[in-house]
């Protein structure tokens, strides 16, 4: 029997939790080579009490665990996608929180999706004009030509 309802499938994806040493083992300077984060942005970030729990030797250097490093990679995407430092330890401290909260972190999250969506989109279309100039410019080395698009040579040219 047919009904005026559509059938709706439930998919599931199964996700794979990786569970982080909580070990602290790794220096500014470790995590820098890392990650490729400067090790003024590290501290910087650590400072701002967005990386919780970041461990000190007994010569008070800060020594980060596989596990801690999975929140910096968290704190530093959300500040490239624009998020300030203020909402950024708001949602640390959403985190920290529990479970209750995860709606609220969701959407945020889901947010800074759309907005790294968008600077991708804007960054492929500055990406095409540069390979267009790149392409005229490789044309004029090939064959010498003449620039005519510099816009500092268009009155000495009839275009």
């Amino acid at each position: 029997m047919l009904s005026g309802k559509p059938k709706i499938k439930k998919i599931i994806e199964e996700t794979t939790e990786t569970v982080y040493s909580r070990e602290p083992k790794y220096t500014v300077k470790d995590i820098s080579n890392m990650l490729g984060l400067s090790k003024h942005a590290i501290r910087y970030y650590d400072n701002e009490n967005l990386l919780p729990y970041v461990s000190r030797s007994e010569s008070n250097i800060r020594l980060f665990s596989d596990y801690d490093i999975q929140w910096l990679k968290t704190v530093n995407c959300l500040r490239y996608s624009g998020l300030s430092i203020l909402k950024i330890r708001n949602y640390i401290k959403m985190c920290l929180m529990g479970d209750e909260t995860i709606t609220e972190r969701a959407k945020i999250i889901f947010l800074q999706e759309k907005i790294l969506e968008e600077k991708a989109k804007e960054l492929n279309n500055q990406l095409e004009v540069i390979r267009k100039k790149k392409a005229y410019y490789e044309k004029l080395i090939l064959e010498k030509g003449i620039d005519k698009w510099n816009p500092f040579k268009e009155k000495d040219y009839d275009l």
